[in-house]
């Protein structure tokens, strides 16, 4: 068996869909059918084998940049001009909403490189003051003076 199974999917589940449908009777397997095709909100539609693939691709919700080249390239040059804009529009707004946190991180560890630096040097400073003093008065002495 390949170790590729789609999102969500491993061999042990892949294991149990077939045991599922090997050990289904053919009685079984037509009432399962039958019950598909009755369940609300869904529409089947028969179509030929030879058009199965084109309709799969066009419902498909993955498009390749060689698709989108292809119908591109079939626009006239004004066309083709407005579907750049259009795209760059959408990318610059798309790369508003992107930056913002990005650039919110790289401050944020930019002001804690800055608080981690300016503890390193009140520590060192702490340390070369002998004897005892008081944070608090000396705060008010500072606001008093200023004052």
């Amino acid at each position: 068996m390949s170790d590729k199974f789609p999102q969500g999917w491993d061999e042990e589940r892949v294991r149990r869909v077939l045991a599922h449908y090997e050990q289904q009777t053919e009685e079984e397997a037509v009432a399962e059918d039958e019950a598909a095709f009755e369940q609300e909100g869904q529409t089947f539609i028969a179509i030929s084998n030879e058009l199965l693939p084109k309709v799969r691709e066009l419902i498909s919700n993955k498009v390749a940049f060689e698709q989108v080249e292809r119908l591109a390239v079939q626009l006239p040059p004004s066309e083709q001009l407005k579907l750049v804009a259009h795209i760059s529009e959408r990318l610059s707004g798309l790369l508003l909403t992107i930056l913002p946190s990005d650039t919110e991180q790289a401050r944020r560890r930019e002001r804690e490189a800055m608080a981690d630096t300016l503890l390193a040097e009140l520590d060192a400073i702490a340390e070369s003051i002998e004897g005892e003093f008081d944070s608090a008065e000396d705060i008010r002495q500072i606001r008093q003076n200023v004052l």
